[in-house]
């Protein structure tokens, strides 16, 4: 078959040439015709008759007006041949969705159409089939010029903002596009994949700046470097987006003046990212690139990965073979010539023309090359189907083909250009049909089994002068066998002889195209360095990058690597396999020239260069490396290069450097085995560079001596050239001076400058000499920031000799300083708060106890007394306690943080604060600060920044007080009736008789004894003390015994405000928590803003009856009072009395305390320090807990040493329970569930259900809908406006359509505006509401991924089978009975402030029609609005109650 496959080949290449002399042409001038455009309807009527692609020949239409096609149901302007004057109107509202095959406005532009001054807005979502997608156009050959597109274009291959592939013959002009851009492979802001013209463009659009992959991970991958390229790595690699650029994803073409100011690429995802071409092995000039570039592997600020391109020569022997067979060629020519002597004349000049000819060939057959351009594909495992046919017409050869999945074989040929994509499978058949008019050839293929997909390589034969004589052999050959027709004798064998000579020619040159195929890795010559200037294809010249480029492998400013894959292997880069029998020699030419980097270099690991990252091959000259270039933890990093194994020449660089080995100013290092087999070259280049990091071999040329070098020269006082060694006539140092002198030294070498940045802003820039210093004035003014102190980076401004920037370090305010002085516990004794930079010190130093002005009890009774009476007024004496002893006495000084008072905290020895005042000495004397508690420290304010303070042990001496007070009294009172009775006796001893007996001769009543009374008085004292000594000690239980009752409740409701800071993160939770008993089970109702969760017996419940298991990144958070009631029951605690409110206060460091901070902060899980402190306080007024504070802080045990502080508050305590469990819940609770069946709830779930639960709480729901469902013969496209409201307590949903509103209830009753019943299809509108249900319910499974990007977050739900049978049934209930399959079906969530913002639903799969298969797709965009409920009438609600 292959060669049969080649004869054919070779009679398609005679015959192209042969027809292509023809010297008979008609052309046929039709008459030109011009319409105008100026309505939606105008606009789809014109895109009909386009589907018919010679409809438009010669055909001008005018745009007058702009247009919008919002609602308009408008299919894509298939083919486009004539010329488009857009006139800068503007066409809106573009919406194409998935289904097409080839995506834009314009479907496919023609050779020879134009297009000019259109801008275009709306969104374009192609499908994973598509095989181009643009917003403007999908595939372009004719030119583009002044138009513009803006929204967002989202496709699988070949996807651009403009447009998605543009052609050879394709030219794109002075255009532009905004918006978003996202696809897997070739996908650019202008244009996703282009083999013609881009000139003078620019994108704004973000380029895959979002992406659904996750991160691979760098610890799998291999990231060794080795220049043998006899060895192929075969691991297996994650395949991701490949190929995306600012400009266009791939380039085989020319991109000219042409500027991205855009991000492209996603953080440690894609490979070949570039911010003009993702990959390149065509011309790009004068390009700038001023958008950041991120990416996994060969990132470059220009171009990710830089291709050859690539020419053949053919080898000696085929030269050779050609050369002989053009000398038989003439030898028959001329023993034609003599047969012919005499003959007609005509015959005669045509052989002697034809001897010229092959004379010209025979010269011109040395110089043959073909340029080749290597594109990879990929190997699988699978079936395929597939078919090639090769057609032959006049004028032109022709080959066409549809390769089936990953096989088959895709032959194109144009006039001057082969292009072959050639795979292979088990199985296949041939078919030849010879027809009239040419040559058709078909090959179907059916293969199973394993399928190889080989390199496509496309030819463009460059014969030079042999193309222009095998065209005059043709064309006198063609007139001899036309003089000669019918014709017989010596002289007919004689151009028979010359006729099959000349086929064995075209054999020979068809063979030589055919082998480049499948021979295309034997490349051994890098030619690069030949005649650059004359190289145009696989050349970046002339092009500056500005913007910070960032990658994990392979990075650099102008071109991640300079490389050739021949297959699309992402972590593995092969340049050749190489073959110990030549048969032929390539040329590869891949150029970098006169191009600048200024912007940051940034590599995760290995490969990172100021211009190239990775420099397998090819040339780099004349150009510049000014922007920093560093490597998180990998090696080979240069000002130029981070590795060649190419030639490095004329270029400079001036940069900051740094990574772990093979650090080089010029290059990280080179290499002693290359493509061709010779050492890399650096010569004639100039380096001044700083090395801020390096492990291990650093230099100022380069890091490794391997390779050669010569004419280097390196301006530094620290670096050697050649790792730790400078070698003359290599790599010498000079000085700045001499490096001045040098004629071709750029610019931006010649001047050095200061800059001082913060928050990325410049605040001040000057240039100064080589060994300049500047002294502290010379600094700006930090600019201030709120909770954060700036401070400069660089301090020392002496001597410098490099270009220096100064940056402002904002750093958070640290609240608390601790003082250097702990106890044995290791707490610190004293602690101030305030507003500090991470300098700031709190200095404390102990004082000799000293009783002066303290006048402690245990330095004298008496003196304490008197000194106690002074300094506290009168009326103070029974609730002021006494000073018992000098506990502690210290010297303070406060750091400055611009505050005249600070609160202190101080820790007793005991660590308790029971009995403990303070007094601060202030104008000589003693004063007792006002003290409070803070857990186990006693906090207080002093002023100024230096403080003397004395600690004393007090004691309260009320009960003194009261002792006396009653004694007192009851001496008064004793003393009252003493004197009562003692005058009473005597009023009746002058009044009675004599004999002492009573006036009525009764005898005298005993006396009442004094000692009695006396007694009495002690033991009502006695039962007094008693009385007190039982309620002190009562006291000590209530705060207890107040929690245990709360906590033993059989309902309860509190309110829980929580405050977390860790480090440079800040966490806040609100939350409602009541408990009681229903249905048998003790369920706890936490309160999320409207979202309640219901815990019970190890579950967590949503409202609508959905479980999820319990963990401890959700608690149950009425399981605090237990806690709390354990700590306040094992540990001892301060009380404090203010006013009617007592505050029992706590600190402890047990395990309880670990226990409550984990269950109160779960994200801490296992890092909290060991011996965690937590301090409470219980507020009671009245014996029932009224506030409840819990309060913690310390340093996680993480890499970061995060510190970390925690405030709770609890209040609102009840012992009611104001809500009712819902009956889906309890038959939730009442189920029995296995191990591992139910999922948990995760942060992003919470988020996810918490932002559903805000969107549904709205008092009013509103939403539009654009809904599409293409199965088979259902076809439904529907343009909605959603609303959901509440109405005099009942639901009422309304949908609108083009005015029209459709009432219905949740119970499904739907009415009209006029209350009357719905009509069937008003009825099947309100379906689609039903949309919104089902992807919340499936949101709830909790089957997501999720990315958050500035502020919004998107998750990704998987959608099963019965949400996606619900959801046809939703919108397109007619469906239903049609056998369906859905394969890839997803909705996407977009949350934003906590709520969601939108939907979009995607369903792809097949529908059985018959006995084939069609394409099924249900999509739907959901977009949520602040829209008013419409107007609901009386009738409206009477009938859908």
């Amino acid at each position: 078959m292959y060669k049969l496959f080649q004869r054919i080949l070779a009679l398609a290449l005679t015959l192209g040439l042969l027809l292509s002399l023809a010297a008979t042409a008609f052309a046929v001038e039709a008459d030109e015709e011009t319409i105008s455009i100026s309505t939606a309807e105008e606009l789809v009527e014109f895109s009909a008759n386009c589907r018919l692609d010679t409809w438009s020949e010669n055909l001008t239409v005018e745009l007058e007006n702009d247009i919008s096609l919002e609602g308009v149901a408008f299919t894509p302007i298939a083919s486009f041949s004539g010329t488009f004057h857009g006139n800068g109107y503007t066409i809106s509202g573009l919406s194409l969705t998935e289904g097409l095959s080839v995506a834009g406005l314009f479907q496919r532009v023609q050779e020879g159409a134009r297009i000019e001054d259109l801008n275009v807005s709306g969104s374009v979502k192609a499908s994973s089939a598509c095989e181009a997608a643009g917003g403007l156009a999908g595939r372009n050959e004719g030119e583009i010029e002044n138009c513009s597109f803006s929204g967002s274009v989202s496709g699988s291959s070949t996807t651009g903002g403009l447009v998605g592939e543009n052609t050879a013959s394709g030219v794109i002009r002075a255009s532009k596009s905004g918006g978003a851009v996202t696809g897997s492979k070739m996908t650019g802001g202008i244009v996703g994949s282009s083999r013609g013209k881009i000139v003078d463009c620019v994108n704004g659009a973000y380029v895959n700046t979002v992406s659904g992959d996750q991160a691979i991970s760098l610890e799998n991958v291999n990231l060794d470097f080795s220049l043998d390229m006899t060895k192929l790595t075969t691991g297996d690699a994650l395949l991701s987006s490949y190929d995306t650029g600012g400009i266009t994803g791939y380039n085989a073409g020319t991109i000219r003046a042409c500027e991205n100011r855009a991000i492209v690429g996603y953080q440690h995802v894609g490979y070949n990212v570039g911010g003009i071409a993702g990959r390149s092995c065509g011309y790009i000039t004068v390009c700038q690139n001023a958008g950041a570039v991120y990416g996994r592997k060969d990132v470059g600020g220009i171009t990710g990965q830089m291709e050859p391109y690539i020419e053949m020569q053919l080898s000696e022997s085929t030269l050779s073979k050609l050369q002989t067979q053009l000398d038989e060629l003439s030898g028959l020519v001329d023993k034609a010539a003599d047969d012919a002597e005499g003959g007609a004349g005509s015959i005669s000049s045509s052989l002697g023309g034809m001897s010229n000819y092959v004379k010209n060939a025979a010269d011109a057959a040395s110089d043959l090359k073909v340029n080749i351009d290597a594109n990879g594909s990929l190997a699988g495992q699978g079936g395929a189907n597939g078919s090639a046919g090769i057609t032959v017409t006049p004028p032109s050869v022709s080959v066409d083909g549809e390769a089936g999945h990953g096989s088959g074989l895709d032959i194109s040929v144009e006039p001057g250009s082969i292009s072959i994509d050639h795979g292979s499978g088990v199985g296949a058949g041939v078919s030849v049909d010879n027809s009239p008019i040419g040559v058709d050839v078909g090959s179907d293929l059916n293969a199973g089994g394993l399928l190889t997909g080989n390199a496509q390589i496309v030819a463009a034969p460059d014969l030079g002068d042999l193309n222009s004589a095998i065209g005059g052999i043709s064309g006198q050959l063609s007139r001899l066998n036309g003089a000669l027709s019918g014709a017989a004798g010596q002289l007919a064998d004689d151009v028979r002889q010359i006729n099959k000579k000349f086929g064995e020619v075209t054999d020979t040159l068809q063979t030589a195209v055919s082998d480049a195929a499948s021979n295309a890795k034997d490349v051994v010559t890098d030619a690069s360095a030949i005649d650059v200037d004359l190289i145009t294809l696989g050349k970046v010249h002339g092009c500056e990058n500005s913007a910070y480029v960032d990658g994990d492998i392979n990075v650099g400013g102008i071109a991640g690597s300079m490389a050739i894959e021949y297959s699309y292997d992402p972590e593995d880069d092969v340049t050749s396999d190489l073959s110990p029998e030549y048969k032929r020699q390539y040329e590869l030419k891949a150029v970098i020239q006169e191009c600048a980097n200024e912007g940051a270099i940034q590599a995760k690991r290995s490969y990172a260069g100021g211009v190239c990252g990775r420099m397998d091959l090819g040339l780099i000259t004349d150009s510049c490396g000014f922007g920093s270039v560093a490597s998180d933890s990998g090696d080979y990093v240069g000002g130029i290069a981070g590795q060649t194994g190419s030639t490095v020449r004329q270029s400079y660089a001036k940069c900051t450097l740094s990574g772990s080995r093979y650090v080089g100013g010029i290059v990280g290092a080179g290499a002693a085995q290359t493509v061709s087999g010779s050492s890399s070259t650096v010569t004639g280049c100039y380096s001044m560079v700083k090395i801020t990091d390096a492990a291990q071999f650093s230099g100022a040329v380069s890091g490794s001596d391997a390779g050669e070098f010569a004419d280097n020269y390196f301006v530094s006082d620290t670096l050697s050239g050649l790792d730790t060694v400078s070698r003359t006539g290599k790599a010498e140092p000079i000085s700045y001076d001499e490096l001045l002198d040098v004629p071709t030294v750029p610019d931006g070498m010649r001047q050095l400058e200061l800059r001082f940045v913060a928050d990325e802003e410049t605040l001040k820039a000057q240039t100064f000499q080589y060994g300049d210093s500047f002294d502290e004035t010379i600094y700006p003014d930090i600019p201030e920031k709120d909770g954060y102190y700036g401070q400069w980076d660089v301090t020392d401004l002496t001597d410098l000799h490099f270009d220096t920037t100064v940056t402002a370090v904002y750093t958070r305010y640290v609240t608390t300083v601790p003082g250097e002085v702990r106890r044995d516990s290791g707490r610190a004794v004293f602690f101030v708060d305030g507003d500090y930079d991470a300098d700031a010190q709190l200095t404390t130093q102990t004082m000799a106890l000293s009783n002066s002005g303290l006048c402690p009890v245990s330095a004298g009774l008496s003196e304490a007394i008197s000194h106690y009476m002074s300094v506290n007024p009168w009326y103070t004496w029974f609730s002021a306690p006494i000073t018992k002893e000098i506990v502690e006495q210290w010297s303070v000084s406060i750091p400055d943080d611009g505050e005249a008072v600070h609160t202190l905290h101080y820790l007793s020895p005991s660590e308790s604060t029971r009995h403990l005042a303070v007094f601060v000495r202030q104008d000589g004397g003693w004063k007792r600060a006002q003290a409070d508690t803070f857990g186990s420290y006693l906090t207080f304010d002093i002023s100024g920044s230096q403080a003397e303070i004395a600690v004393v042990s007090v004691l309260h001496i009320w009960w003194v007080w009261t002792i006396l007070a009653v004694l007192i009294l009851g001496l008064i009172a004793l003393l009252i009736v003493l004197l009562s009775k003692a005058a009473k006796r005597r009023r009746k001893m002058q009044t009675a008789p004599e004999g002492g007996e009573n006036p009525d001769g009764q005898a005298k009543k005993k006396k009442f004894p004094v000692w009695l009374t006396v007694l009495l008085m002690l033991l009502a004292l006695a039962a007094a003390a008693a009385s007190v000594y039982f309620f002190v000690i009562r006291s000590k239980f209530a705060p207890y015994q107040a929690l245990a009752e709360l906590n033993q409740s059989p309902e309860l409701s509190m309110n829980l405000l929580l405050d977390a800071d860790m480090g440079e993160e800040a966490f806040e939770l609100s939350a409602s928590v009541e408990r009681k008993t229903a249905g048998g089970h003790r369920v706890t109702r936490v309160g999320f803003d409207d979202l309640p969760l219901y815990y019970a017996e190890n579950l967590v419940v949503l409202e609508n009856g959905t479980a999820y298991q319990l963990t401890s990144e959700f608690p149950d958070y009425s399981a605090i009072l237990s806690n709390l009631t354990s700590i306040y029951q094992q540990t001892s605690f301060t009380t404090l009395k203010n006013g009617d409110e007592t505050v029992y206060g706590v600190s402890v460091d047990t395990d309880g305390a670990e226990t409550l901070v984990g269950l109160l902060l779960p994200e801490m899980g296992g890092r909290l320090p060991d011996g965690q402190t937590l301090s409470a306080e219980v507020h009671m007024e009245n014996g029932s807990v009224e506030k409840i504070t819990i309060s913690a802080s310390g340093t996680l045990k993480d890499q970061a040493q995060t510190p970390f502080q925690l405030y709770v508050t609890l209040d609102g305590f009840d012992a009611a329970a104001n809500f009712s469990v819902p009956d889906a819940v309890l038959e939730s609770l009442d189920k029995t569930y296995a191990d591992g069946e139910l999922p948990v709830i995760t942060d992003d779930l919470f988020r996810l259900i918490n932002s559903w639960s805000n969107l549904l709480s709205r008092q009013t729901l509103a939403a539009d809908l654009d809904v599409s469902v293409d199965c088979g013969p259902v076809v439904v496209k529907n343009a909605l406006r959603y609303y959901r409201s509440t109405l005099d307590g009942a639901a009422v949903n309304c949908i609108n359509k083009s005015g029209l509103n459709i009432f219905f209830s949740d119970a499904g009753s739907a009415v009209t505006a006029d209350g009357e019943e719905a009509s069937g299809d008003a009825r099947s509108l309100t379906g689609t509401a039903k949309l919104l249900d089902i992807v919340y319910l499936v949101c709830l499974e909790g089957d997501f991924t999720s990315e958050e990007q500035d502020g919004v977050c998107t998750y990704r739900v998987s959608l099963s089978s019965r949400a996606m049978d619900d959801m046809l049934a939703a919108v397109a209930p007619e469906a239903e009975k049609l056998e369906i399959s859905f394969t890839d079906s997803f909705a996407e969530v977009t949350i934003e402030d906590d709520t969601v913002v939108s939907l979009r639903i995607s369903c792809g799969g097949s529908v059985k029609v018959l006995l084939t298969s069609a394409s099924a797709d249900v999509a739907a965009d959901i977009t949520f609005v602040d829209a008013e409920m419409p107007e609901v009438p009386d009738s409206v609600l009477s009938a859908l109650r």
